[in-house]
């Protein structure tokens, strides 16, 4: 089994501050309070993902929040959770892949809905490998435009670099 050790670089921009992170996935999502597979009138607690059966109404975003999640990990991703820092316990809900893996190299759009309110989410990933979880804490998505996650065989550390 493998440790992992979790990093963030962080990057100041022109106008504004961002943080370098590492993440590839090819999936969008709605994160928590998003509407997702539901009517529009039943807000989800997590986000959910935007290859999923969501009608058009569901894939209306929140600019401020959306993201894009690349796995460069070299390992496939079983589960990405994404949820409000504010909230105390991972649940299924909060679950974006929908039982679908993230395969190294692939990129996700994860799309919150127009009404989520939190500055702060946090992200958790589980391994295909089953070699347990990462998390990433109190990430200001208002300042994140590209989330991509990188492993280190090297140094045993898996990173997420922000844009």
């Amino acid at each position: 089994m493998r440790v992992i050790k979790i990093s963030i670089a962080f990057t100041i921009a022109a106008l504004g501050i961002g943080c370098g992170g590492t993440v590839t996935t090819n999936t969008t999502i709605k994160p928590a309070n998003a509407v997702a597979n539901t009517s529009a009138a039943t807000p989800a607690s997590t986000p959910a993902a935007a290859n999923s059966d969501a009608t058009k109404n569901d894939m209306a975003s929140n600019a401020d929040l959306d993201f894009t999640l690349v796995n460069k990990t070299g390992y496939a991703i079983k589960e990405v959770m994404v949820g409000p820092t504010s909230t105390k316990n991972w649940t299924d809900d909060m679950e974006i892949l929908n039982g679908k893996a993230l395969a190294d190299g692939a990129t996700m759009d994860v799309k919150f809905h127009p009404k989520a309110t939190a500055a702060k989410w946090d992200v958790k990933v589980e391994w295909a490998d089953g070699s347990g979880s990462v998390e990433w804490l109190d990430l200001d998505l208002t300042t994140i435009e590209k989330l991509t996650l990188k492993y280190n065989k090297a140094t045993d550390k898996t990173t997420a670099e922000i844009e």
